[in-house]
């Protein structure tokens, strides 16, 4: 009993001295974030507000041109996973997320930011486009106004002339009139000319109309070449009309070209005739009788031959015998063989029968080869057994050189072919 008493006694000191111990303590603060602590979440946030895309020339970012709210961000963010992919199909698919993902009302700001950022990577530069065809297609006025208080550059000249083409594809009317409204200069002039191109298909009038009121230059005249072709499609006695009366002689013969080869695509030999009725000798007549040859031969090569070779003996003949060899080839080599055999002997059956060489010697060198002997122009003949050999050597050298050794070329040439290269100094 007594062992047990001085146990209990020593317990309850002890329990009263841990008692006292607690009391005497001073009462703890509540826990606070250090300083540091602070410091470094700051920097976290400066660190994911500064998503640095790497620029396209190498050049470092400057704190300009970081964004400073959570939209511009997550933009810059999406850049960078476009940039930092290397397949061509995911970095599509995130360009078309992160252009999709970018809320109507955000636009001009996104825009805003991306607009003439040098630090931006051409990716950005690519989302800069995609958003304004997207803001063009949903409010094109809107769109509009905002590029034309932008600094009058190439960007915006080329963003103007997006819009317009699209606008015009919606409205024409409220696209011209607003096009219109512009001062004059080359925004105005671009925009009209796109607005041309959209609606030359559907109402060739009104783009001819918007292109005749555009001042003299490259841009009215490729315009004009356009809807020329467009309006022939469509009522090709009324454009063949109308271009014949142009009075500069020069602008008139590239709009007949136009309107001739756009004729080709339905009555061929009416646009035939006219190619060589309307058009002096040179080189727009050979631009339109190369492009109905194009065209035509694909459908009718053999009265294409017969067209062909009503030529006056020239320059013009070869071409066309040349162009219509080669297209020909592609559908009846044999027959294209026997036509060439009828025609006599000259610079127009020589030309096309190297249009045909060229043609056959990738599959049978050996028959490209007995070709050469009925070139009846010695230097060509040599010139063409040349190239043959040179390509032959790369295809089967030992047939190559079999023939190469009794072939009717010099003997400077022969050597040239047979002779093995020397080999490379060290």
């Amino acid at each position: 009993m007594k062992q047990r008493a001085i146990i209990g006694i020593c317990l309850g000191v002890l329990v009263i001295g841990c008692y006292l111990a607690w009391r005497s303590t001073p009462a703890t603060a509540p826990i606070e974030p250090s300083v540091v602590a602070l410091e470094n979440e700051k920097q976290i946030e400066k660190v994911e507000a500064a998503v640095p895309v790497i620029p396209a020339d190498g050049s470092e970012p400057t704190a300009a041109n970081l964004p400073q709210t959570q939209l511009l961000r997550d933009v810059l963010t999406a850049i960078e996973g476009v940039q930092s992919t290397a397949d061509a199909l995911e970095r599509e698919a995130r360009l078309a997320k992160a252009a999709a993902e970018v809320a109507v009302e955000d636009i001009p700001e996104v825009m805003a930011f991306l607009w003439n950022k040098e630090h931006i990577s051409t990716h950005g530069d690519e989302l800069r486009k995609r958003l304004l065809q997207r803001w063009a297609e949903l409010d094109p006025k809107a769109a509009a106004e905002w590029v034309k208080n932008q600094p009058q550059d190439a960007r915006q000249t080329d963003a103007m002339s997006r819009i317009a083409g699209i606008w015009s594809g919606q409205n024409f009317e409220e696209a011209n009139a607003w096009a219109g409204a512009l001062p004059e200069g080359d925004l105005r002039n671009e925009a009209q000319a796109h607005i041309a191109y959209e609606v030359a298909t559907t109402s060739p009038m009104d783009a001819m109309q918007l292109a005749v009121a555009m001042p003299p230059g490259a841009t009215r005249d490729d315009l004009l070449a356009h809807v020329a072709s467009m309006w022939a499609a469509a009522d090709s006695a009324g454009a063949l009309a109308w271009t014949k009366q142009i009075e500069d002689v020069e602008l008139r013969e590239r709009l007949l070209v136009s309107v001739i080869t756009a004729m080709g695509n339905a009555t061929p030999a009416e646009a035939a005739k006219l190619a060589l009725e309307l058009l002096p000798q040179g080189r727009n007549q050979e631009d339109a009788v190369m492009s109905l040859i194009q065209v035509w031969a694909q459908r009718e090569p053999e009265t294409v031959a017969q067209w062909v070779a009503s030529f006056s003996v020239g320059e013009l003949q070869q071409t066309g015998v040349q162009n219509l060899v080669k297209i020909w080839a592609d559908a009846d080599m044999q027959r294209v063989g026997q036509w060439l055999n009828g025609l006599g002997e000259g610079a127009v059956r020589d030309a096309g029968i190297c249009a045909l060489i060229e043609k056959i010697l990738p599959q049978d060198p050996k028959i490209a080869a007995d070709w050469t002997r009925s070139i009846s122009d010695v230097k060509l003949r040599q010139q063409e057994i040349e190239n043959l050999g040179e390509v032959w050597l790369t295809i089967n050298p030992a047939a190559a050189r079999e023939f190469l050794e009794k072939a009717p070329i010099t003997p400077e040439a022969r050597q040239r072919l047979l002779q093995p290269p020397a080999p490379a100094s060290a």
